[in-house]
């Protein structure tokens, strides 16, 4: 535990009076009413809150230490619509997807570079997890860099079942990063990964490039 910062409270110090599924579709949301401790000492009055209901993301920055080029996925984000400083709904993005049942992340972070990039995964370095919005949503995501080491341009890819059109792009390093230096990057994933990846691309490559 960080002897810089802790928590000012536990699990023990809020408490969920009811909770109820509100709409359950693509995503669950549950109605609940809760209460917790407050900095002050007394507790809180009971509230409403949605809270949606997502499994676990995993993404993957694909990186190939060779060729110093980055592969991102492009696709269509309806969330990104109406946003007046986002040129358009397709948004760049490391692969990612969501962890099913009995699937390891590993497990998963290799299937969606399959599936989305149609290329293999070597290595997998992990970058960090976040929770994605804590205020209305319990989604976990875990963040890898992954070592590829193909030359292909691209491709399209997806898988048709899940309503998939993805393309990818190969692109060199110094161009992605001047990429999220002009904020052309709106998945948050994305930018944690770029910046790691632009801290300790040094590292990133030493160790890489040791290995065939």
């Amino acid at each position: 535990m960080s002897d810089i910062w802790q928590a000012s409270y536990s699990y023990n110090d809020f408490e969920i009076i009811s909770k109820s599924v509100e709409y359950e579709g693509h995503f669950k949301v549950l109605d609940q009413k809760l209460r917790f401790k407050m900095f002050a000492g007394s507790w809180s009055e009971i509230i409403k809150r949605e809270i949606v209901i997502r499994p676990a993301a995993v993404v993957v920055l694909l990186y190939n230490p060779m060729e110093d080029t980055i592969l991102l996925v492009e696709q269509f984000r309806p969330g990104a619509v109406g946003h007046s400083n986002v040129d358009s709904p397709w948004l760049l993005e490391p692969v990612a997807g969501l962890i099913e049942i009995n699937h390891t992340i590993e497990e998963t972070a290799i299937r969606e570079v399959k599936e989305e990039a149609g290329c293999e995964v070597l290595d997998l370095i992990p970058v960090r997890q976040y929770l994605a919005y804590p205020g209305v949503s319990n989604e976990m995501v875990y963040v890898f860099c992954g070592k590829i080491n193909t030359n292909k341009t691209g491709g399209l890819y997806g898988l048709l079942s899940e309503a998939e059109d993805i393309k990818a792009h190969l692109l060199p390093v110094n161009e992605v990063f001047k990429l999220l230096g002009n904020n052309k990057m709106f998945n948050a994933s994305g930018i944690i990964a770029l910046q790691w990846l632009k801290i300790n691309i040094n590292i990133v490559r030493d160790k890489w490039k040791d290995k065939n």
